[in-house]
C-alpha cells in the first residue's frame, strides 16, 4: 500500500509494547495528519482492513460487499465534507478516532481468544465507517433522529452498492443504538451472556469505539472542547458546561466499558485514575 501512511505510528501492532500506547500513539498521529496532511479516510480504512481481514477473506462475497460499501462511504465523506459545515466534533477526525478505536478493539478480542470472526469484523469496520454519516451537528431532539437520517443517506447508498438485507439491518440497528439514550441498555441486553461477536456485543463495541477517545487523558479533553463549540454553533443546553471540569467528570462517570477487550485496554481504571486527578486540583468538584 503506497498511501504515504507511516505505519510506525499507526496501527503499528508489531511494535507494540501496549495496548494503551498503541491506541494514544495511534490517536496522536492522527491529530498531527489533521492539522498538516490529512491522509483522509480510504487510506486510514483500508490500514484498518489490512490489520484485521486477513486476505484470503477479503473475497468472500458477503465481506467483499461490507468492505466496499466502507471504500464508498469513506470516499463520499472526504468528497462531501468541503461542501458545507463541518462539525467541530462530529467530523472526519471523529471517524477516524472511531474507526481507530474500533480496530484496536478487535485486535485485542483476536489476540485474546486466538480467533476473529471476519463477518463480524468486517460489518463493524462498516459501521463504525458509517455511523455518522453526514451528521449535521448538535444532538437529538427526538429518539433516534440524526442515526435515522444516516441510515436514510446509506439506504440511497445500497440502492447501487448493495450488502445483503441480513447485514443492512445489523448495521441499520447498530446505528440507531449509538443514539446516547439507548447505551445503558444496550450494555445490559449484551451482559445477559459471555462476551462473543454478536449483534448485542457488537452494537456495545460500536458505543465504546465511539467514545474511547474521548475517555483517554491525552485527547479527551480536546474533544470535549470541540464537542462545546459545535453545540454552541447548534444552540444545544449545556454547551458552556460540557467542557469544564465537572461537565469532564460527569462525562467520564457516564460512560460504560463492559466488553471483554475493553476490560484488556483497562479503560475503566484510567477513568477513575483520570477522575481522581481533577478532583485533586479542584476539591470543590463533586466526589
Amino acid at each position: 500500500m503506497n498511501n504515504g501512511l507511516d505505519r510506525a505510528q499507526y496501527l503499528n501492532l508489531s511494535g507494540i509494547q501496549d495496548w494503551q500506547t498503541l491506541l494514544d500513539s495511534s490517536l496522536t498521529f492522527l491529530r498531527k495528519s489533521w492539522q498538516h496532511h490529512w491522509l483522509g479516510l480510504p487510506a486510514l480504512l483500508d490500514v484498518c482492513i489490512e490489520t484485521l481481514i486477513p486476505l484470503e477473506w477479503r473475497y468472500e462475497p458477503r465481506i467483499a460487499a461490507h468492505l466496499h460499501c466502507a471504500r464508498l462511504v469513506a470516499q463520499e465523506t472526504e468528497r462531501l465534507a468541503p461542501l458545507s459545515w463541518e462539525p467541530n466534533y462530529h467530523n472526519r477526525l471523529h471517524f477516524a478516532d472511531a474507526l481507530t478505536s474500533m480496530t484496536i478493539l478487535l485486535a485485542m478480542e483476536r489476540e485474546r481468544s486466538g480467533h476473529l470472526d471476519a463477518y463480524w469484523a468486517s460489518l463493524l469496520l462498516l459501521t463504525v465507517t458509517a455511523h455518522d454519516y453526514l451528521h449535521p451537528g448538535g444532538n437529538n431532539q427526538n429518539k433516534f433522529e440524526i442515526e435515522n437520517k444516516t441510515i436514510e443517506a446509506l439506504r440511497e447508498v445500497w440502492r447501487t452498492e448493495a450488502i445483503d438485507t441480513e447485514s443492512q439491518s445489523r448495521v441499520e440497528y447498530m446505528i440507531q443504538h449509538t443514539d446516547p439514550q439507548t447505551i445503558a441498555h444496550n450494555h445490559v441486553l449484551a451482559s445477559q451472556h459471555p462476551f462473543e461477536l454478536n449483534l448485542h456485543w457488537s452494537t456495545v463495541l460500536m458505543n465504546e469505539a465511539d467514545i474511547l477517545a474521548s475517555c483517554t487523558q491525552h485527547h479527551g479533553s480536546q474533544l470535549g472542547f470541540q464537542l462545546a463549540q459545535e453545540w454552541r454553533a447548534k444552540d444545544v443546553d449545556l454547551h458552556d458546561f460540557i467542557a469544564t471540569p465537572q461537565g469532564r467528570i460527569n462525562f467520564l462517570r457516564s460512560a460504560l466499558f463492559t466488553s471483554a477487550p475493553s476490560k484488556i485496554l483497562k479503560i475503566n481504571l484510567a477513568i477513575e485514575a483520570e477522575i481522581t486527578g481533577l478532583q485533586c486540583q479542584d476539591p470543590s468538584l463533586s466526589s
